[in-house]
């Protein structure tokens, strides 16, 4: 089975990815910071099996769009996705809260994942 998971490098998804990887699955890991992505890629080689990495800041559709239909390969064969991409913000009393922070969480944790899929490219 090929499984997606965005915020991969996250405390939560990199479990998730370990975990998945123990049972051989490959794997689709989608996370902001190409860095974290390498080092989890590197540590997932214990298991032998299949992934790839792709840089993806969820909270801009327009980098999704353009950076998924350079992985068409990849993506054709996705059987399930895992949506883990998520911020928090800051924790505020709401008529404290900045709108530019709401709107940045927004984007991430309801925007950037519906976008996956409404894009056309897997």
């Amino acid at each position: 089975m090929k499984i997606l998971i965005t915020g991969a490098t996250g405390a939560f998804g990199s479990s998730i990815a370990r975990r998945l990887a123990e049972y051989g699955h490959s794997l689709v890991l989608v996370s902001r910071n190409n860095d974290k992505l390498r080092c989890l890629a590197e540590e997932l080689k214990v298991h032998a099996v299949e992934h790839q990495t792709i840089a993806i800041d969820m909270a801009k559709p327009e980098t999704i769009e353009d950076t998924l239909s350079h992985h068409i390969a990849e993506l054709s064969e996705i059987d399930v996705v895992i949506n883990n991409a998520a911020i928090a913000g800051e924790f505020s009393i709401s008529s404290n809260y900045d709108f530019d922070t709401f709107n940045r969480v927004f984007d991430v944790n309801v925007h950037g994942g519906a976008f996956l899929f409404f894009v056309n490219s897997f």
